[in-house]
């Protein structure tokens, strides 16, 4: 499995597990991703729940930017690369207001997949210094596939 798999797979994962937190009078979380469509949400999805104040909205939010940055340090760990460089410390609610500021001033990020539309946005707004290689430097872009 490659790491960007595991990555994709980590956040399945957790949107499913936020889920079943939810009441039982929210909607489950569909699986798998609907046919043409490269995972789960998009980043418009995403930030529209990010948006909203009902617990499970917040939970899945919250959630699924946890497993993205989790997500992501393990991928760095396998890789010795660094994607963005967010202080030790950083609340929760910070990536929430990163990711829908991103969404709204970024164009193409509400259709593009959450979980990539979620790297970007903190790479943007943490940048690690230009010495740490990205994947951009290491390796193609995969085809097809704007965020």
């Amino acid at each position: 499995m490659s790491p960007f798999s595991a990555l994709l797979g980590a956040i399945a994962a957790a949107t499913q597990a936020t889920s079943l937190l939810a009441p039982e009078s929210a909607p489950p979380v569909s699986l798998p991703a609907p046919p043409g469509r490269i995972g789960y949400l998009t980043g418009g999805e995403l930030a529209a729940r990010c948006r909203e104040s009902s617990i499970d909205a917040v939970a899945q939010c919250f959630s699924y930017l946890a497993a993205v940055h989790d997500s992501v340090r393990a991928y760095e760990a396998w890789l010795s690369i660094r994607e963005f460089c967010i202080p030790a410390a950083i609340a929760q609610s910070d990536l929430r207001d990163i990711l829908v500021r991103y969404v709204d001033e970024v164009p193409g990020a509400a259709t593009g997949q959450a979980a990539s539309v979620a790297i970007r946005a903190m790479k943007q707004a943490y940048p690690c210094p230009s010495a740490s290689p990205t994947p951009e430097t290491r390796s193609p872009a995969m085809p097809g596939v704007p965020f």
